[in-house]
């Protein structure tokens, strides 16, 4: 029972590290979709400005 234990807190570990890992090698990715996002909601704060 214990091993099944240590079994499976092994691999929700290794999980959680290919997760982290996968984060960080994709980080540069969410960066440039948060910039343009934040890019795109300011064009549209200066049209929804200049429209009124």
């Amino acid at each position: 029972m214990q091993t099944v234990y240590f079994d499976t807190h092994n691999v929700l570990a290794v999980s959680l590290i290919n997760l982290f890992y996968d984060m960080i090698f994709s980080y540069p990715l969410w960066f440039a979709l948060l910039v343009l996002s934040l890019i795109w909601f300011s064009c549209l704060e200066t049209k929804a400005a200049g429209s009124k």
